[in-house]
């Protein structure tokens, strides 16, 4: 327990009440602000630090409103392939702030918005050799639409 506390005692002396937030002894959450051209982005970084830590690697999980699920889950695999053997929480919070705005969703500068689109979803073959086909008419996010033109 000796790196995990000497990194706990690191961490709670570089963020205040309001930044760092324990759930348990060795499970934390850090609310970093990151700056972007529309302003500072927070984003929530919640940590755990496992028995056998450093050599059983910490883990991390991100909540941010600039960053959508596959882009989350690729900056989170980044992340992980560059934690050094010792520090890691301090690491990743250096990491997370010099890598995040490449991983922010740029809806700001999404094309215009395409409502209503509509889609053939399926094609299918009864049987009888009649063939059913249905469309769905749905709303395409901004970043969606923008990416698909592209």
């Amino acid at each position: 327990d000796d790196a995990r506390t000497l990194e706990m005692e690191a961490l709670g002396s570089m963020y205040g009440d309001e930044e760092l937030t324990f759930q348990d002894l060795f499970r934390f959450t850090i609310k970093l602000f990151v700056d972007d051209p529309t302003g500072q982005v927070s984003i929530e970084v919640a940590c755990t630090l496992p028995d056998g830590y450093p050599q059983v690697n910490a883990s991390f999980s991100l909540n941010c409103d600039r960053i959508r699920r596959e882009q989350n889950d690729r900056m989170l695999e980044s992340l992980m392939a560059e934690l050094p053997e010792e520090n890691q929480v301090l690491s990743a919070l250096d990491w997370i702030r010099d890598n995040a705005t490449t991983y922010f969703s740029q809806t700001e500068q999404a094309a215009p918005k395409k409502k209503n689109q509509s889609r053939k979803v399926r094609r299918a073959s009864c049987a009888n050799g009649a063939r059913l086909s249905a469309s769905i008419r749905v709303t395409v996010p901004d970043i969606l639409v923008s990416t698909a033109s592209k």
